[in-house]
């Protein structure tokens, strides 16, 4: 008998974790068992009913990553990876219970209206913004409770020309402001802020890394190769709020700042481990003074500048670069990245629904896992998303 629409979604979103979960043996579950089960049960709901039965059963595999994803969801995290989005140009953060927009992409609408990086964000369209167990400010309030950034991301997103109004909470001032959405290609890397600083006399070149994509570590090369860096005696890469992205980007970026033969990260799938280090010519056969994978930068002090929301392939490059001995980290009030050393890869259903999949974990060039564990600093200091990193670092007990 042909499959009913509900069974299709249940096979299909089967088929993909079985193929691609790293734990072969699916949290210790009878992964056949539940296949059976799914594909038996009546779902008077519809499609509804099966996903949220979809979200039930993969929660027993024991990993928050691996997850059913709505159509809005998987649009969500589609448009994020693509790096090319219709919204207003912000980079959202949690901090103190708050939403807060950290980085504001220049020339983009929300830059225009004047929004600066640390406005806190408080209603969108309206609807008041609350995270899970906040109350709104009056009871008539229309809220919108957010337990992920994703979901902020989408009321921020839509077609491009689309308006919308944002309230907020600026330098202590909350105003009310009417946006227009616009196609935005985001940078993951720019200059820092300020791209160029000096303490305790000595000059500081900052890099700020968002994200990581394919064009990442070509964006550093072209940064550091430009007069802003050529000259500074110390680099500072800032990778506060930095939640990954591309794995591919950070292992690239690494090979910036290593020497030849370094190890960089061990992944670790269901069909074993595969090693990445760097692999370019030695420094001595390069003519040309520019920074290039072939002609790194191995001698100016490395900074590493991490929060409690550095996560993933952030988390692979700070481990890369301390345990080489190629850089110090710096906590910026936290003592710990976030701990997520998985990789996940999210794959379309025909519902327009997606699945995500944990397919492997890193380990560092020690051997490390950073898995819920995160990678430790070398030193910490008060400092928080919003502050700039010459704030920050004139707060380092001594500069290399």
């Amino acid at each position: 008998a042909a499959l009913s629409p509900e069974q299709s979604l249940v096979a299909e979103t089967w088929r993909v974790v079985d193929k691609n979960f790293y734990d072969r043996r699916f949290n210790g579950i009878n992964w056949f068992e539940i296949r059976r089960e799914l594909m038996s049960k009546k779902y008077p709901g519809g499609m509804p009913d099966v996903e949220r039965a979809l979200t039930a059963e993969l929660e027993r595999l024991g990993d928050p990553y691996t997850r059913f994803l709505t159509p809005d969801k998987y649009n969500s995290i589609y448009a994020s990876a693509t790096g090319e989005i219709a919204g207003i140009g912000v980079s959202l953060a949690k901090e103190n219970g708050a939403v807060l927009f950290v980085d504001v992409e220049p020339g983009a609408p929300a830059d225009k209206a004047g929004v600066k990086p640390g406005a806190r964000l408080l209603a969108v369209d309206g609807a008041e913004i609350l995270l899970p167990g906040q109350q709104p400010t009056t009871p008539q309030a229309r809220t919108k409770v957010v337990e992920e950034l994703d979901e902020v991301a989408g009321l921020l997103r839509g077609q491009p020309g689309s308006g919308l109004s944002v309230k907020l909470d600026q330098d202590g001032k909350v105003e009310e402001l009417k946006l227009s959405r616009q196609a935005i290609k985001i940078s993951s890397v720019r200059a820092g802020q300020p791209a160029r600083f000096t303490v305790n006399g000595k000059k500081i070149g900052n890099l700020r890394i968002k994200s990581f994509s394919g064009e990442t570590a070509t964006q550093v090369q072209n940064l550091l190769n430009s007069p802003d860096y050529r000259n500074v005696d110390i680099l500072l890469l800032d990778l506060r709020s930095n939640g990954g992205g591309l794995i591919t980007g950070a292992i690239d970026t690494a090979k910036l700042f290593l020497d030849f033969q370094k190890p960089i990260v061990t992944v670790v799938s269901g069909t074993g481990p595969l090693s990445y280090a760097t692999d370019y010519a030695p420094a001595d056969e390069v003519s040309t003074k520019d920074i290039s994978p072939a002609n790194p930068d191995l001698k100016r002090p490395l900074l590493v500048l991490v929060d409690k929301q550095t996560a993933s392939a952030a988390e692979v490059l700070s481990a890369a670069l301390q345990e080489n001995d190629r850089a110090k980290i710096i906590g910026a009030s936290t003592e710990y990245t976030f701990g997520k050393g998985i990789i996940q890869t999210v794959q379309r259903l025909q519902t327009g629904a997606g699945v995500a999949v944990t397919v492997a974990r890193y380990e560092t060039p020690l051997g490390n896992s950073i898995n819920k564990k995160g990678v430790h600093v070398n030193e910490q200091v008060a400092c928080e998303i919003v502050d700039s990193g010459d704030k920050c670092l004139s707060r380092v007990a001594s500069l290399p």
